[in-house]
């Protein structure tokens, strides 16, 4: 599963983010990838940034953890470290969530959203 992570600062009157567009998960700077995702992820990424004028940053991960597209005033290697912290969180997420539900069908980690 691919995730993705966002960053705001709080600023009154307007609204935080949600941790990513849920709808496309994955590709971009980085390791390539084919070029009609590549587009796709971008105009979903400016969407997103549009409607959410508080993001500071993003990080964009592939299904092995490994940061596919990060924001240009981020560097590669800040981009690495939240990958990494970001990879063992929602580790731990599926985890817990295998824990509290029996059910294999109902166990299964769609989304994680963290508000600052």
């Amino acid at each position: 599963s691919r995730f993705a992570w966002g960053a705001s600062k709080a600023v009154p009157g307007r609204p935080t983010c949600p941790a990513g567009p849920p709808a496309h998960r994955g590709g971009g700077a980085g390791p390539a990838m084919a070029g009609a995702q590549t587009s796709e992820v971008d105009s979903e990424l400016k969407t997103f940034l549009g409607k959410f004028p508080t993001v500071i940053g993003y990080v964009v991960l592939n299904s092995d953890g490994i940061p596919v597209k990060h924001h240009e005033t981020m560097s590669y290697a800040k981009a690495v470290n939240y990958a990494a912290l970001l990879s063992d969180y929602v580790g731990n997420c599926k985890k817990a969530l295998k824990d509290l539900l029996n059910s294999p069908a109902e166990s299964e980690l769609t989304n994680v959203r963290i508000r600052t």
